[in-house]
């Protein structure tokens, strides 16, 4: 029986297909198509997990090789965690199409592919389909980069394309590698989540072969996220991007690395790493934090200051990973909980953020700090937007990593004790960062030199309206996405 997920996902093939054919209005049908089929996956998720008690739920299998010796399926499925993520995808394609200044059919066909990809991989229940839905994803910002980027474009869109390949290569391998001692056991080959994300399974496999699979897999989705020293793309990616790109890269590219933690890593590691690994983690994600938010503090521009605290925010998923991982009980679900309620509340912010300046370097003409100043004067609406996204990524109360941070800062306290107060010094860092660039860059003397702009028009407004209200109401009611993510890290645990 096709379940209704099934059916989503080829309306969103569909509806992507689409894109590059429609050549008039091919911007309002990604945004609409986008938003229907949000609405639709939104009201299924809901009625879906309304009594979700952990693990998979409307799971379908579609047979495509089997015999004695292969079981190849189409296989998808919904966990507490992927639904969360899918529908921020949808969000996040939905809003990088909105502030899409790109003319042509193929750049809102590449936001949406995408899109699309991200939503593949996170509903995959096959490690060839994620796989292949990992290499749309990739492939998609790569074009958008290359076609639509600025400032050597096409040497930088190369250099991601390296970075990303070579993670790709390591992902690769990491999965043959657990398909092939898979097939040395049972004689048939699989690449199904249900046969190799087993505990059982991956507790026989040799001790440097295990190795192997964990080192490949955390290579790639580190790179992803990302962590230092594995970040030489970030800046110029970042950077040379159309701000639709960046939106992707920032709201997407980092919800992969932390779904590859969350989703394929914990099931397999949670009894089986050692704790002296688990503290290498954990002392990566902070010296992470660490030097991205003290990096982000040296920017001249606003756009690379918001890539590394984007870095930043996302070294806490790190931190919680690890800390989840030496963990136990209630501790360990709430930083596994906190980790993935960062990557949503990241994605979020984040977006809000690169919006907001959007709209401003569309105003000014200018992104640079010094550049600008004062705009509160002539803009009172832009500048508030643009600073509530800033409060919002240093975690003040009422916004959504308000939740994650608060719930990754306890559980760590619980488990490395006075280490953790590292973290909040990263957290003053960013703060101070973020204060800084506002003052000099919203409020003080107004510089006359950028003429006089106007305010958010009415469809601004209504975008920036969207994003902050969205990062308010999963702050101040979590449970949206808080509760069914507890449940999936629970029933791991």
């Amino acid at each position: 029986m096709i379940s209704l997920l099934f059916l989503i996902f080829i309306l969103t093939i569909i509806a992507t297909a689409a894109t590059y054919f429609i050549k008039r209005y091919h911007r309002a049908f990604g945004i609409i198509s986008f938003f229907i089929l949000f609405l639709i996956f939104a009201v299924y998720s809901i009625l879906t997990f309304s009594s979700y008690h952990s693990g998979i739920m409307d799971a379908s299998q579609f047979p495509l090789a089997v015999n004695k010796y292969i079981d190849i399926d189409f296989s998808i499925g919904l966990t507490g965690l992927t639904a969360s993520l899918s529908a921020v995808a949808y969000i996040i394609t939905i809003f990088a199409l909105l502030i899409s200044n790109m003319e042509d059919s193929i750049s809102t066909g590449l936001i949406a592919t995408a899109g699309l990809g991200l939503i593949g991989l996170f509903i995959s229940r096959d490690f060839l389909f994620f796989f292949i839905f990992w290499e749309i994803a990739i492939l998609a910002v790569f074009f958008i980069i290359y076609r639509y980027g600025r400032l050597q474009r096409r040497s930088i869109s190369i250099k991601f394309f390296i970075y990303m390949h070579v993670g790709s290569l390591f992902l690769l391998l990491g999965f043959f590698a657990l398909a092939t001692y898979y097939y040395i056991d049972f004689h048939i080959i699989s690449f199904s989540f249900q046969q190799l994300l087993n505990y059982t399974f991956f507790s026989t496999i040799p001790a440097f072969g295990a190795g192997f699979i964990i080192f490949s897999l955390l290579l790639v989705f580190l790179i992803k996220l990302p962590i230092f020293p594995l970040h030489g793309w970030l800046a110029d990616s970042y950077n040379s991007a159309p701000y639709s790109g960046t939106v992707m890269l920032a709201g997407g590219l980092g919800m992969m690395g932390g779904y590859g933690l969350f989703g394929i890593m914990y099931p397999l590691l949670i009894n089986v790493l050692s704790h002296d690994v688990s503290y290498i983690l954990i002392g990566l994600g902070i010296l992470s934090l660490i030097y991205f938010s003290t990096a982000s503090v040296f920017q001249e521009s606003i756009k690379m200051m918001l890539a590394y605290l984007s870095a930043a925010d996302l070294s806490f998923v790190l931190i919680s990973f690890g800390v989840s991982l030496i963990s136990h009980g209630k501790v360990s679900v709430l930083a596994a909980s906190g980790g993935m309620y960062q990557i949503i509340a990241a994605s979020f912010l984040i977006t809000m953020a690169f919006a907001s300046l959007f709209i401003i370097y569309k105003k000014t003409g200018t992104e640079m700090i010094y550049r600008l100043g004062g705009i509160t004067r002539n803009a009172p609406f832009l500048a508030g937007f643009t600073l509530m996204a800033f409060v919002g990524i240093l975690g003040l109360p009422g916004f959504t990593p308000f939740i994650s941070e608060f719930s990754i800062i306890i559980s760590s306290f619980q488990s490395i004790g006075a280490f953790s107060i590292i973290i909040v010094i990263g957290l003053m860092i960013i703060a101070a960062s973020l204060i800084w660039a506002a003052q000099r860059a919203l409020f003080g003397p107004y510089n006359e030199n950028l003429g006089s702009i106007k305010d958010l028009n009415k469809p601004e407004f209504l975008i920036l309206l969207g994003l902050f209200a969205l990062a308010v109401l999963s702050g101040i009611y979590p449970d949206i996405f808080f509760k069914i993510i507890s449940i999936y890290a629970g029933g791991v645990i």
